[in-house]
């Protein structure tokens, strides 16, 4: 699908102009994941929310939080004076200048990945077109070392090799990552116990607070952007954790919760700057939640009920 082969011939610029800029980010850091010009579905399905009015125009939203944020800070500052006040504003105006920063640190970094992937895959297309192996994504599974050797001697074929740490990599996608790192002395290294549930008698789960306010909804458990991309308008995305790739399908999110993040973690700022709730923190959310599931979440106190 290419939007710009039947987009009316006043919309291809800004398409193009839309993926100069943001066309480079990336699934996961790692060149065997898509990058979003790659994925014009998502475009699609952003466009299809802004022209129907179920999703909020992004400068209105913008203006919205801007507003609240303003407030707050107003309030804030009009409660503190003297020596503590005046540390208090350079405390505050420092935490929301690195709030910003944190996020174009992350978009920064995957440009590289945008320019990278492309020029890989035009190798691969190479070694595909030489009979060297079966398909162009096959050399992400392949080391400089042997890559080199292939080009270098103009015949040898690395597509098992391929194949096979493909098929490793793909089992490796199913194991749950630990929410942290433990101790060295930490027991749960040698643990091979299932993960802990995470639910309370209560039908609740705990975590942290990351952007206030409480809604009801139906849950959408997204693992990968492209499930995310499902999520339709008012659901409740639940996550490992979010990228940047997902914010068109954020913009459609009543809330957020994930297994892991803090603060200031993407999961936490997107939700903080579409002015939704989101709970972080949880572990398992996407292990006991399952798509369906109707759910209150309560950014406020940080929890999660399954009602």
């Amino acid at each position: 699908m290419c939007i710009r082969d039947s987009a009316h011939p006043d919309v291809v610029p800004m398409v193009d102009r839309y993926y100069a800029g943001y066309g480079h980010l990336v699934d996961s850091i790692d060149p065997v994941h898509s990058v979003l010009r790659e994925n014009p579905q998502r475009l699609i399905a952003a466009l299809k929310g802004f022209v129907s009015g179920e999703v909020q125009e992004p400068a209105r939203r913008h203006r919205r939080t801007a507003a609240k944020r303003k407030a707050a800070t107003d309030s804030a500052l009009g409660k503190v004076s003297g020596p503590g006040g005046a540390l208090f504003r350079n405390i505050l105006k420092f935490a929301q200048n690195l709030a910003a920063s944190r996020e174009r640190v992350a978009w920064n970094f995957q440009k590289g990945f945008g320019e990278l992937r492309p020029a890989l895959l035009e190798l691969g297309d190479r070694l595909v077109t030489n009979g060297q192996m079966d398909r162009a994504d096959q050399l992400f599974f392949l080391n400089w070392e042997e890559v080199s050797a292939s080009i270098a001697d103009g015949q040898s074929n690395c597509s098992t090799l391929a194949e096979e740490r493909r098929e490793i990599w793909q089992a490796q996608q199913r194991l749950a990552s630990p929410p942290r790192i433990p101790a060295v002395e930490d027991p749960t290294w040698s643990s091979q116990g299932p993960l802990p549930t995470g639910l309370s008698v209560e039908r609740t789960l705990v975590g942290g607070g990351a952007s206030a306010g409480v809604v009801t909804g139906r849950a959408r458990v997204a693992h990968t952007p492209a499930e995310a991309d499902e999520l339709q308008q008012g659901e409740i995305l639940i996550a490992h954790a979010t990228t940047p790739a997902m914010n068109s399908a954020i913009s459609r999110a009543a809330a957020i919760v994930a297994d892991v993040g803090g603060m200031v973690t993407h999961s936490s700022l997107i939700a903080r700057e579409f002015g939704i709730p989101a709970v972080i923190g949880t572990e398992v959310a996407t292990h006991v939640i399952k798509t369906g599931m109707e759910l209150e979440v309560d950014g406020d106190k940080g929890v999660v009920r399954i009602l």
